[in-house]
């Protein structure tokens, strides 16, 4: 089978254009000023390449000081570059190795602003981020974060945590029996300011609906200041808590 040599050609420059997120010239780049095999627009972005492209089926594409000086007169300003390209089947369905020549300095560039981009693009707007060589240096002193607020004892599983302004406060849990829907069963954990756990009796609990005020929780007939009332897994009432 006979290896297409435009469809070669062709098939890589395509290539190329969509690599380099840029216009593929007319002709192969024969015509003036449409140089080279494509090149990218350097009012629109930092890294315009002109570039050229050389593929082939056989053992070896040369690369000399004219290939060289060439396409860096084609770029006319843009960075140049040169991608070869070898196939390895005539049908040119298999393509052994890609690679992509550029001159150190840009390389080095491009390197450069891998390590250390500038900006980030989210839903096409841009957001600055700082290089970690030009952020400002630490404060000499980082206060140690708050401890963790966590409660020590015996704590329902399905019952949240007070919050912690909240502490030292009452916690009733008061569950319907399931064997026996009429029957109300209350029990409470008292939170110490430390968030220290331990039970509480609780031989009655009601609320006072506040007509203008808050409403209050009284626990064994005494008004509780600082406290939550959970009925059947869900919270009703809570008092005492600050204002933000």
């Amino acid at each position: 089978m006979a290896v297409d040599r435009n469809q070669m050609a062709e098939l890589h420059e395509a290539f190329l254009a969509e690599l380099f997120g840029g216009r593929q010239s007319k002709a192969s780049g024969a015509t003036w000023p449409n140089q080279g095999d494509g090149e990218n627009n350097r009012m629109t972005t930092e890294f315009a390449f002109t570039w050229d492209g050389k593929s082939t089926r056989g053992k070896g594409i040369t690369v000399d000081r004219a290939t060289l000086e060439k396409i860096r007169e084609q770029a006319g300003g843009n960075r140049p570059a040169l991608g070869l390209r070898f196939y390895d089947t005539d049908d040119l369905q298999r393509i052994g190795e890609d690679w992509i020549l550029v001159p150190a300095a840009d390389f080095g560039e491009l390197l450069d602003c891998a390590r250390h981009p500038m900006f980030t693009v989210t839903d096409d707007q841009p957001v600055i981020v700082v290089p970690p060589t030009l952020a400002p240096p630490p404060p000499a002193f980082m206060p140690p974060e708050p401890p963790a607020q966590v409660l020590h004892g015996t704590y329902p599983a399905d019952l949240p945590p007070p919050p912690h302004e909240l502490w030292p406060c009452l916690i009733v849990d008061s569950r319907h029996d399931l064997a026996d829907p009429a029957r109300v069963v209350n029990q409470g954990y008292y939170v110490s300011d430390g968030g220290m756990v331990s039970g509480y009796s609780v031989g009655s609990c009601r609320v006072e609906r506040g007509l203008g005020q808050e409403d209050r929780m009284f626990v064994n007939e005494t008004v509780i200041n600082r406290g939550q009332l959970w009925v059947d897994g869900v919270l009703r009432l809570t008092v005492g808590m600050p204002r933000r």
